[in-house]
């Protein structure tokens, strides 16, 4: 079932390049390994390929291990790969997982735009569009911020593809099981330290008092339609009010 919604869900981000060439970001999780799998079979219907980028963020004392281990569990599902490794002169006392993020997605992209690959999939689920939706309301985020992560992101050189935001953890999890499939436990995961993981342990509780998965689906899918309309009316208004001039100046009308 999961691999029929998963083909119907890549089929709609198309139309692709014939033959495509599909980079999918790693880390060794049941949800990334799990996509990496997908993508693959996806591919090779196509006569595409694909391509794994992983990223040893060097946060833990078991990095270096786990990222050959995700190597070396790539290379028996027959999926070629590429580990890149973030090297910091100075950690900074705030905000971590927020500059390994910006590394990752950057070191991607770039690597995405010299290998001409011009889809970079990423392993998103429900779970964590709940986590972010509620991150988000704590830090008072508007409509457009609590329509939370979209399914297709443009980036300046590529897209970010999210094929799983339908798909619950334990539908991952089973169908790693049913395929007989490994994958890396991340102990950061549990840890309290973070708050996502904070958020992730009180989600059952919300559902329970009647926020159940299926309302915050209708929620979150109303919230990205009025960001849509308030990207189409931007759109709208730079296309008719912002001109470039030959010079290279740019004329902006603020009249209408």
């Amino acid at each position: 079932m999961i691999e029929k919604v998963f083909s119907k869900t890549m089929d709609s981000f198309g139309p692709f390049k014939k033959k495509p060439h599909l980079a999918v970001a790693v880390s060794g999780g049941a949800d990334s390994v799990c996509l990496a799998v997908l993508v693959k079979k996806w591919a090779n219907k196509k006569k595409g390929k694909i391509t794994a980028l992983i990223v040893d963020h060097n946060l833990r004392k078991n990095s270096e291990k786990e990222c050959i281990k995700t190597k070396n569990l790539l290379n028996k599902l027959k999926i070629p790969s590429f580990i890149f490794k973030w090297k910091l002169l100075n950690m900074p006392k705030r905000g971590v997982q927020k500059k390994a993020r910006e590394f990752r997605y950057d070191i991607f992209e770039e690597w995405c735009f010299k290998n001409k690959v011009f889809n970079l999939l990423v392993a998103h689920h429900f779970e964590d569009q709940k986590e972010t939706f509620f991150m988000r309301l704590n830090r008072n985020s508007n409509t457009y911020g609590l329509a939370c992560m979209p399914k297709i992101l443009f980036k300046k050189k590529i897209r970010i593809l999210r094929p799983f935001l339908e798909f619950k953890k334990i539908e991952i999890i089973q169908y790693l099981k049913n395929n007989k499939l490994s994958w890396i436990e991340d102990p950061t995961n549990s840890s309290s330290k973070y708050f996502r993981n904070k958020i992730r342990k009180i989600l059952p509780l919300i559902e329970k008092k009647g926020l159940t998965d299926h309302k915050l689906k209708k929620i979150i899918k109303k919230l990205q339609e009025e960001r849509r309309k308030i990207d189409d009316k931007s759109n709208f208004w730079i296309k008719k009010n912002i001109k470039i001039n030959d010079l290279g100046y740019v004329e902006i009308n603020f009249v209408n």
